[in-house]
């Protein structure tokens, strides 16, 4: 795990990255039916992909400090941000943090992964989070129906897993895949909201597919102008317009943040690094 992570430009600059790589490898991670050489090569793909896909430098950006991704206007008049995060942030999920921000309290976070090969490339969301009471005065309480009301009923559940197949969308995957209950790590968050929990009632609400490993799975949308997801609301009404809004301009910040051409590192299987060492 050494050897990867001092070859992947991506990681080798970053203070602290190797702790907390080598913590993912020996303890739970993603899902408990993982084991240590599973756990290895899930995050080297991931980092692969990343690296392929030219976002190395969005990652080293993101590990420092929390990366704004958009930023925009509820019904309410409050500013709203959805920030990404990388490398160890809520680590047991996922890489990759994506956090719905008001007043500075985190209001929805969704954690998740890339994964599979050239021909089968999807995300894997590991944690859907929401918190249940935000910020001590009444002045800074931000709840999850709040926010919904201000998204013009669209639920920041939705929101957050619209946004990740959108990002999966311009790295060329296929699918979302949805962790299920039976496989999902507990949550650690103190202050979550319990109903957020049941993952496999909400994903059945999304109309995601059932899989044969009890987790679930969501097409990755076109991002093509005319396929916003995304939605099957009429054109013109402000929900839907708030939808639009919020995919473009996320789709221009990821495209701004892409640098070509990749470095693309090859890296020998798990095995037979196991093979070397023996």
């Amino acid at each position: 795990m050494l050897y990867f992570v001092n070859m992947q430009p991506a990681l080798c600059d970053l203070p602290g990255v190797r702790l907390k790589l080598l913590t993912k490898v020996y303890e739970p991670y993603l899902s408990p039916a993982l084991d240590c050489g599973t756990r290895i090569a899930v995050l080297q793909r991931h980092y692969d992909i990343v690296q392929e896909a030219g976002f190395g430098k969005l990652v080293q950006q993101a590990a420092i400090h929390r990366l704004i991704l958009c930023a925009f206007t509820g019904k309410s008049g409050l500013r709203y941000r959805l920030e990404l995060s990388t490398v160890g942030d809520r680590h047991r999920a996922g890489e990759w943090v994506l956090r719905l921000v008001c007043k500075d309290i985190c209001v929805y976070t969704v954690t998740f992964l890339f994964a599979g090969d050239r021909h089968d490339r999807h995300i894997v969301v590991g944690n859907l989070t929401g918190m249940l009471k935000l910020g001590r005065h009444s002045e800074h309480r931000i709840s999850i129906m709040q926010a919904t009301w201000d998204f013009h009923g669209w639920q920041p559940r939705q929101m957050m897993v619209s946004l990740v197949q959108e990002i999966g969308a311009c790295l060329g995957c296929r699918k979302v895949v949805l962790i299920g209950n039976r496989n999902k790590l507990p949550v650690t968050e103190e202050r979550y909201c319990p109903r957020t929990a049941d993952y496999d009632r909400f994903w059945k609400l999304l109309n995601a597919a059932a899989r044969a490993d009890g987790n679930f799975e969501v097409p990755c949308p076109s991002t093509t102008p005319d396929s916003c997801t995304k939605s099957s609301l009429p054109a013109g009404t402000k929900r839907r317009m708030l939808i639009d809004s919020i995919h473009q301009t996320l789709r221009m910040r990821l495209a701004d943040e892409r640098t070509w051409p990749a470095t693309v590192v090859q890296f020998p299987q798990f095995d037979e690094l196991e093979r070397k060492s023996a």
